[in-house]
């Protein structure tokens, strides 16, 4: 297949543009998680064909990072194939299966390709997006592309939500969000899963305006912790929880403001600004970017 370029007008967001960058990039990360997830299947038959395992066998959970790290280098995608070949040499593993693992492999060759494409079109689609790149995506540190096409992907130009508490609730990063075994969920699942890779991105990339949120929400659940106070989070994992979710709630706030501006609805009046009279930093993001862009021109 020929790789292919959405040819759209660079203009405000119209529903058939954003439904095909929608579709090809759904598209795209299908075909990534495919790839990922044959790969991990096979890497894990290599390695218990390699150590003795059987395939059923629970494996022991390994007490040191060394031990997880040299796991990760022996048996990454590069080295796959020389695993497979010395199974077949010691004669680990018969021929038939051999060949039957290696025809896999090939196959993961042309889906890569594919994915390829997509991850072209993908791009090209998000090129197109130049008011909400201008307005925000270009100036957020972490934010890349495929983050940004995720974004609209999952909420859009926020045209069905009439508050930045709807894409809280839909992404699960609200108190309430919780999974209860046996029940659905009353979220989703992947938008939530997108939101903490964007947030370890934030906090990796240390991201100017949402780092220092985290940072400060951090802080506050360790003195909860040490205080032993009736809120405090239950463990160090839950009180990162706690400061990750505080963090991409803000920036879902400054996201829902960016897309009310881009498509010309009115903003409405932000609950902890309006009511709480707080947080009123939040209400800053318009100066916030024209500042990043005196400080950082593109």
């Amino acid at each position: 297949m020929k790789s292919s370029i959405i040819k759209v007008k660079k203009d405000k967001p119209k529903s058939l543009q954003l439904e095909l960058g929608c579709m090809i990039t759904g598209r795209f990360y299908e075909f990534q998680e495919l790839r990922k997830g044959t790969m991990n299947r096979i890497r894990n038959i290599v390695f218990r064909k390699a150590t003795g395992l059987e395939l059923r066998e629970l494996q022991k959970k390994k007490d040191k990072n060394d031990e997880e790290k040299q796991y990760l280098e022996e048996f990454k995608d590069g080295n796959i194939k020389k695993k497979l070949a010395e199974l077949k040499t010691s004669k680990k593993m018969n021929v038939e299966d051999y060949e039957y693992i290696e025809q896999m492999l090939n196959l993961l060759t042309d889906i890569k390709k594919k994915e390829n494409e997509y991850k072209k079109m993908v791009e090209s689609f998000v090129n197109t997006q130049t008011e909400l790149s201008t307005m925000f995506t270009d100036h957020i540190k972490g934010l890349g592309t495929l983050m940004t096409a995720m974004l609209l992907y999952y909420f859009g130009y926020c045209e069905k939500a009439s508050y930045p508490s709807s894409l809280q609730k839909y992404a699960g990063i609200t108190p309430e969000s919780k999974l209860v075994k046996g029940e659905t969920a009353g979220f989703n699942l992947n938008c939530r899963t997108m939101l903490w890779r964007l947030a370890d991105s934030f906090i990796k990339h240390k991201n100017p305006r949402y780092k220092p949120i985290y940072d400060a929400e951090k802080k506050r659940q360790v003195m909860l912790m040490e205080n032993e106070a009736e809120n405090a989070p239950k463990s160090k994992l839950h009180s990162d929880l706690r400061s990750r979710r505080k963090m991409m709630k803000y920036f879902l706030i400054d996201y829902f403001r960016v897309c009310m501006k881009i498509t010309g609805r009115p903003d409405p009046e932000i609950y902890p600004i309006a009511k709480l009279e707080c947080h009123t930093h939040l209400d800053c993001i318009f100066l916030w970017v024209e500042n990043q862009k005196k400080v950082n021109p593109i």
